[in-house]
């Protein structure tokens, strides 16, 4: 009798398959920017206020940095 089970040798496979991905399938992203979709000063606001409400630093500087980009503003322009 093997040491492993057939079962888990297969569990075993399906791990591998789920952290390294299919053979020859590579995932393909698309670059998405959040700036193009803010419309209006009201966009704009509601982000900031949602980045202020988390108290997070990160998100704050991250929602300041997309309201730059969408009035069009960006650091090669400085």
């Amino acid at each position: 009798m093997p040491p492993f089970s057939v079962t888990a040798v297969m569990m075993y496979e399906w791990a591998e398959r789920q952290t390294k991905g299919w053979p020859g399938m590579a995932l393909k992203t698309k670059p998405f920017d959040t700036a193009k979709y803010l419309d209006s000063a009201e966009d704009h606001a509601e982000l900031l206020a949602d980045a202020m409400a988390t108290g997070h630093k990160g998100y704050i500087i991250a929602a300041l940095g997309t309201i730059a980009r969408a009035y069009g503003m960006s650091s090669e322009t400085a």
